[in-house]
């Protein structure tokens, strides 16, 4: 049985899974950073949250590319060499920094409930559930990112789209400007939060 169940976006989303608990003490700074896309994605704190787009531009056909575990990815999606990336990424990690996904097409939804260990047995929850996304909807950014920096204590989010915003408000199906977005995430990010 899993945790709670994460907001749910237009088509049912995979099972948040069961994280597994803290039980180091070593200052994660000390550790070289992890990588995002070949580039270095450096944290001031002990945690990352990863913002990735879903929405249905992300079928789009990839150029070849190497997954997770070396092999080459020759038919895959911009979807599929995202979550190849993330995965890299995210293997990447020392087991003394946490970590959380969040998928955005209209809606949002997050693998965990809150930041976790990035202990093996997490991070191979988080693969299961990564697999699982599939490309679908519109592109809210802002809300997306927006969700992410409602955790005060993190201080580095990694958002990946692979186009402008073009959603806004689930509710009202208010599509918003580039503008609108930005605006929104301005004033949700207090803490002064990186967003690479």
């Amino acid at each position: 049985v899993g945790g709670p169940q994460p907001d749910l976006p237009p088509e049912p989303a995979p099972e948040a899974p069961i994280p597994e608990t803290a039980d180091g003490d070593d200052d994660p700074r000390d550790t070289p950073p992890t990588q995002f896309f070949g580039e270095e994605i450096s944290s001031e704190t002990d945690s990352i949250l990863y913002v990735i787009d879903q929405s249905g531009s992300m079928s789009i056909k990839a150029e070849p590319f190497e997954d997770h575990t070396g092999a080459i990815v020759s038919d895959g999606s911009r979807l599929d060499r995202a979550k190849a990336e993330l995965k890299k990424s995210i293997s990447g990690l020392p087991e003394n920094f946490f970590f959380n996904v969040l998928f955005y097409d209209e809606c949002v939804s997050n693998c965990f409930q809150g930041k976790v260990q990035a202990s093996a047995g997490n991070k191979t929850a988080a693969f299961a559930w990564i697999d699982a996304i599939q490309p679908d909807g519109w592109t809210n950014t802002g809300l997306a990112v927006q969700t992410a920096l409602t955790d005060k204590s993190n201080k580095t989010v990694v958002l990946l789209s692979d186009g402008s915003p073009n959603f806004l408000d689930c509710a009202m199906a208010y599509v918003g400007s580039s503008d609108d977005h930005a605006n929104l995430i301005r004033s949700e990010n207090t803490q002064g939060a990186t967003i690479n």
